[in-house]
């Protein structure tokens, strides 16, 4: 997997750091820091980026403004990239106007966009549900949110009913919205834990 995130605030720099701290080691991360100050229509998305930017196959769009989603096309030309993931995590960042137009124009440069919303709502049904994905862009897809998306926890029970062992299947790519369990943790889960709710998980 090759990553390119691109940010320019503390939200996307928070994900950018997780997703280095957990990812699995063949993965190759780089990090685009965008301009923070863009014209409100941005015509020509390359002029406000690097000469060159990482190869990629996957981009994950963690800007906070709608102008920083213009450059998106730019991205993807001078990136090689095939696959986007643009979370809506606040809808004003990537109204659904500006939604339309990105997926026609990606689509135009043979890449595919999807919008989990919110992000750690990306799971596999989200994928399965989009139309006219070619085979290696949803291999990219799913190889991402088998380890990053909706939160799927692994409870073992002792024979009183407490939890003996808590395994992390897959974590939300923001750490803050989800309590990510290892090793050590779960040496120290007091016995008086009871299981939590299927429906609450997402929360831990």
């Amino acid at each position: 997997m090759n990553l390119l995130t691109r940010h320019h605030g503390l939200y996307g720099q928070r994900i950018a750091d997780n997703l280095r701290l957990r990812s699995p080691e063949n993965w190759q991360i780089s990090e685009l820091e965008l301009p923070k100050v863009l014209p409100l229509i941005v015509d020509e998305p390359e002029e406000f980026l690097p000469l060159e930017l990482p190869s990629a196959n996957l981009v994950l769009h963690l800007a906070e403004t709608s102008q920083a989603a213009q450059l998106l096309p730019g991205v993807i030309r001078l990136s090689g990239a095939f696959v986007v993931i643009t979370p809506i995590d606040n809808e004003p960042w990537i109204p659904p106007g500006m939604r339309r137009q990105l997926g026609r124009e990606l689509t135009a440069l043979g890449a595919a966009i999807v919008f989990p919303e919110p992000f750690c709502a990306l799971a596999e049904d989200l994928i399965a549900a989009q139309p006219d994905l070619q085979p290696e862009q949803q291999d990219v897809l799913m190889a991402f949110t088998r380890h990053f998306g909706r939160p799927r926890l692994r409870v073992i029970m002792s024979d009183d009913e407490t939890i003996s062992d808590v395994i992390v299947e897959r974590g939300a790519a923001y750490s803050s919205g989800f309590r990510w369990v290892d090793s050590a943790d779960r040496n120290r889960l007091p016995g008086q834990y009871q299981a939590p709710r299927e429906e609450d998980w997402g929360h831990y």
